[in-house]
């Protein structure tokens, strides 16, 4: 399926997490050989990179790419390479737009230690704020020159506010931090002094008065504890703003202009409905001729756009909105691999590593699809009663925590606590998600929230008895209260015979791999640099460090 480019190139900005990307880069060298095919550390950092591989061990990962190649191999001899033409085309123009964000987006951008403290600072106090909102600049000023005259805030705020739950309590938004908003709100917020209103300031679509009646100081971890969390988010952000000034830069350069008369025969020929499609085979030669847009990059007529259908695996709809949309889409594609050509960046090692490898993954999982095995009820049941520990509901328990950040509080904090007060001082007082619920975790059984530390303690434990403080991950400290007891039991074969047969294909399916890697294995020699696996840095580094 066509990839939407946009919004794939500003995603990339917001969830990148700061891996090799932050780090010196090495001296390109294979570290992998299938047969003649080579994997270079730059590709294997990458791979590593991908979330769903990010804390396996190189040595895991280096295993999956070696086997993926030889099933990518097994499927090439089986003549499946038409099967992944589309899906292929489309890879390779991702992996093309990736080289250009790497270029443009993360070279080149840091974070100084000077941001770092800045951004700290303001995490530091919790303001207590009652704000009169305005849809226009007439009206705020209409209640600033009420306050000028000395009139009460909350009544200038009853009058003008277009808040209105926040009509009858002064405006009051309750306590927030200067980080939560964006300039110019956060700045004012910054420099408010307390029992003072502000001057009229526009903020988003709306205007603002802003008054800060209380201040305090904000319990927060240490600079030292938070500076890389810090670090990471304010990378995130500068390259998801440099990402999409590039992308409206670019689209304004594409200049994309439609032709309002074609794409109306279009629709007058098959229909405006949504989810109408283009019938191609009802489409004349002359048609096919007709402009539907132009670009910098190219005239679009509706032949080109049945290619797409046929070279990128996209639907073509008939209604107007849809038109624009895909050649809106398609345009920035094509403008992205575009300036990423013009880089000469299609021509670099890694790229051309990616685009091979991309082919072995998909012809891979083609290969996968014609894995197949239907067990029988017999099997189902034998399967069933010789795992049947497999399909046990471990005991759980009902829990509510305080999560704290200091020992010494932890032991004070627990002498005040008592079942009927728990819940309070998880609002006032835990550091944990959590408090938004009242500290409750439903149903915990020991193998989640393994940061807490609490294994199987709370399905231990007493009811309602106050229990801890148990070290947790990191500097957290965890006081526990159990609410609730499940206790254990198996599930039947009823309830879970579709887990059981899907169990059973897996397995199979697995059987019927390994047996075409180790025809494969005979094949062709696989080689791994041992001195590159040897390394002792074998996770993945999510820590920011700056060059």
């Amino acid at each position: 399926m066509f990839k939407r480019w946009a919004s794939r190139f500003m995603i990339i900005a917001m969830v990148a997490v700061i891996l090799s990307s932050c780090t010196k880069k090495e001296t390109e060298r294979t570290v992998i050989k299938v047969g003649d095919i080579t994997v270079s550390n730059q590709l294997f950092e990458k791979i590593k990179g991908r979330r769903y591989n990010s804390f396996k061990t190189k040595k895991d990962v280096a295993k999956e790419i070696e086997n993926t190649i030889l099933l990518g191999l097994a499927a090439e001899d089986k003549g499946y390479e038409d099967s992944i033409k589309v899906v292929l085309n489309n890879r390779k123009m991702d992996i093309l737009s990736n080289a250009l964000y790497d270029k443009l987006i993360i070279e080149g951008t840091k974070v100084s230690d000077r941001e770092i403290k800045a951004e700290y600072n303001k995490k530091l106090y919790k303001y207590n704020v009652n704000q009169i909102v305005a849809k226009n600049k007439t009206t705020i000023d209409s209640a600033y020159t009420e306050l000028k005259s000395g009139k009460n805030f909350a009544d200038v705020c009853k009058k003008y506010t277009e808040e209105q739950t926040r009509k009858n309590t002064g405006g009051s938004i309750g306590q927030v931090v200067a980080s939560r908003y964006r300039e110019p709100f956060q700045s004012i917020l910054l420099h408010a002094k307390v029992g003072q209103y502000t001057k009229p300031f526009e903020y988003g679509k709306r205007w603002y008065i802003i008054m800060v009646t209380d201040k305090v100081k904000n319990n927060l971890p240490k600079f030292d504890e938070m500076k890389d969390n810090i670090a990471n988010q304010l990378l995130r952000s500068k390259r998801y703003n440099k990402a999409r000034a590039y992308i409206q830069k670019l689209e304004k350069k594409a200049h994309l202009v439609f032709n309002d008369s074609t794409i109306k025969k279009i629709t007058d020929v098959f229909g405006t409905a949504p989810g109408t499609m283009i019938d191609t085979t009802k489409i004349t030669d002359d048609m096919k001729k007709m402009v539907v847009a132009t670009s910098s990059l190219k005239k679009w007529t509706l032949e080109d756009l049945i290619a797409l259908e046929r070279e990128r695996g996209v639907r073509l709809q008939s209604n107007p909105f849809a038109i624009k949309q895909l050649l809106q889409r398609v345009t920035l594609g094509d403008m992205l691999n575009y300036e990423a050509k013009k880089r000469g960046l299609d021509k670099t090692n890694v790229v051309k590593e990616q685009d091979e490898y991309a082919k072995y993954e998909l012809l891979a999982n083609e290969l996968r699809k014609t894995f197949k095995y239907d067990p029988t009820e017999q099997e189902i049941k034998k399967y069933y009663k010789d795992n049947k520990k497999k399909y046990y509901n471990k005991p759980q328990a009902d829990v509510r925590v305080i999560v704290l950040n200091d020992e010494n509080k932890a032991k004070k904090l627990i002498k005040k606590l008592t079942p009927s007060n728990f819940v309070k001082y998880v609002k006032s007082d835990s550091r944990d998600f959590s408090r938004n619920n009242d500290g409750l975790i439903r149903r915990y059984n020991g193998d989640f929230r393994k940061d807490l530390n609490l294994e199987d303690s709370p399905i231990k434990a007493p009811l309602r008895k106050i229990m801890g403080p148990v070290k947790g991950s990191g500097n957290k400290w965890v006081i526990y209260m159990v609410e609730k007891k499940y206790p254990g039991s198996y599930k039947s074969l009823h309830d879970v015979q579709g887990a059981v047969k899907y169990q059973i294909q897996n397995e199979k399916r697995k059987e019927m791999e390994d047996e075409i890697l180790k025809q494969y294995k005979e094949k062709y020699k696989v080689w791994e640099d041992s001195t590159y696996f040897a390394t002792v840095n074998d996770t993945t580094n999510t820590k920011q460090e700056k060059k």
